[in-house]
C-alpha cells in the first residue's frame, strides 16, 4: 500500500506542477519485450524534481504509433495534462553489437497524436 500512496503523491507533484518535461526511454527486459519508462521533470515547490512515473511493456514493435497509445493512455488514465508539457524527449537503446543511445527531442507543439 506505501507504494501506491507514494506514487500517488508523485502524480499529484506531477499534476499541480505548471510546466513538466517527459522523457520516454525505450529499452527492453531479459525476455527481449520492449519496455518504456517514463521519466518527468516538474516543479515542486520550490524545486525542480525528476522522478519516474512508470514503467509500461509493449508487446508490438516500437515504432511512434504504438508507443503513443499506451502513452496516452497513461496521461488520460492519471489526469495528466499534456498542455503543461514543454518539453518530450524520447531515448532508444539500439543494440546492433554495440549498445548505443539515439536520442530525440519533440516539438511539443507536435505531442502525442492518437487517432
Amino acid at each position: 500500500m506505501y507504494g501506491k500512496d507514494f506514487g500517488e503523491h508523485i502524480y499529484d507533484d506531477f499534476r499541480s506542477s505548471p510546466y513538466t518535461a517527459l522523457t520516454i526511454v525505450e529499452s527492453t527486459d531479459i525476455m527481449s519485450e520492449a519496455q518504456l519508462l517514463l521519466y518527468a521533470k516538474f516543479a515542486c515547490g520550490c524545486h525542480t524534481v525528476e522522478e519516474l512515473l512508470c514503467c509500461l511493456t509493449l508487446h508490438s514493435t516500437t515504432t511512434g504509433h504504438d508507443i503513443c497509445f499506451p502513452v496516452d493512455a497513461f496521461f488520460t488514465e492519471n489526469q495528466f495534462d499534456w498542455g503543461r508539457l514543454v518539453v518530450l524527449h524520447r531515448r532508444r537503446s539500439i543494440d546492433d553489437g554495440k549498445k548505443y543511445w539515439i536520442s530525440t527531442e519533440v516539438d511539443p507543439a507536435s505531442k502525442v497524436q492518437v487517432s
